[in-house]
């Protein structure tokens, strides 16, 4: 009993502030969530690049940009709690990423996660989602807030992964970091490296195995026909243990700046008392 007290005192004392500030807040909120839910309007939250109605759509780093830089009680009552790795139907086979994310009071959003091609000219725009095109041309990752995709006429689900784990699972800001370290990792779009196939997957994959996610069961046709084009499999650079050591010194730096400022406010009240 002694050890699991020592064991617990000690993961206490070398968590970072804004870790016991999310964990402190995360563990109320679920306990007050079904008293909240009862007394709130019926009316979804808005939240400016957090939790937003369908249509709005932003470049990843203007949108990581925006994420990293707000409060954490801005975005800690949403998170992450399942993302799906879509293809499209049509004859460009684009493939892309559906992230759900959940508010406490019980709402929910999606938000569409893909890489393009930037376009320079209207005789562009053909090729804009792709996968083959001439390189080097500048890659264009977008963040859009969509609505639910209840049918598959358009597009199908060939991977899909939930993040059950109470202590595990992705907040807005973790997605966020993720996304722009992947785009930094190549800028340019490639197309047998480096596109839409390659960034879906190296995206998910790096979320699955930093918070324990768990592949839910999707059709075995389906999930065949990922990262093919015409029935022809384009193989993709293997990013993701580059990316996720990436990841991991990304979202370090990112914990020591939020404590920073956590530790200015808190001795700026103090100052003022």
């Amino acid at each position: 009993m002694k050890d699991q007290i020592g064991s617990f005192q000690t993961r206490v004392y070398n968590m970072s502030l804004i870790d016991l500030y999310q964990l402190s807040c995360t563990r109320l909120r679920r306990t007050l969530a079904p008293i909240s839910r009862i007394f709130m309007a019926h009316e979804p939250p808005y939240i400016l690049h957090v939790f937003e109605p369908p249509s709005n759509e932003y470049r990843v780093p203007h949108w990581a940009s925006q994420i990293e830089s707000m409060q954490p009680n801005e975005y800690s009552d949403c998170s992450i709690i399942q993302i799906d790795h879509r293809k499209n139907l049509s004859n460009k086979e684009h493939e892309f990423l559906v992230a759900t994310i959940s508010h406490l009071a019980g709402y929910r959003c999606y938000l569409k996660i893909h890489r393009c091609v930037e376009v320079s000219s209207a005789s562009d725009s053909s090729t804009m989602a792709s996968p083959y095109v001439k390189p080097p041309r500048s890659a264009l990752d977008l963040v859009e807030f969509i609505s639910e995709i209840k049918d598959e006429k358009e597009s199908i689900i060939v991977g899909s992964v939930s993040f059950n784990n109470p202590n595990a699972i992705p907040s807005i800001p973790n997605l966020s970091i993720l996304l722009s370290v992947v785009h930094a990792h190549a800028i340019d779009y490639h197309p047998r490296h480096y596109n839409c196939y390659w960034y879906a997957h190296t995206v998910v994959d790096v979320l699955r195995r930093n918070y324990r996610g768990v592949d839910d069961a999707v059709k075995p046709a389906h999930r065949a026909q990922k990262s093919k084009l015409s029935s022809i499999i384009i193989r993709t650079k293997d990013s993701v243990g580059q990316v996720e050591t990436e990841y991991s010194d990304a979202l370090k730096a990112w914990k020591q700046r939020v404590d920073v400022s956590q530790k200015a406010q808190l001795a700026e009240v103090a100052r003022v008392r």
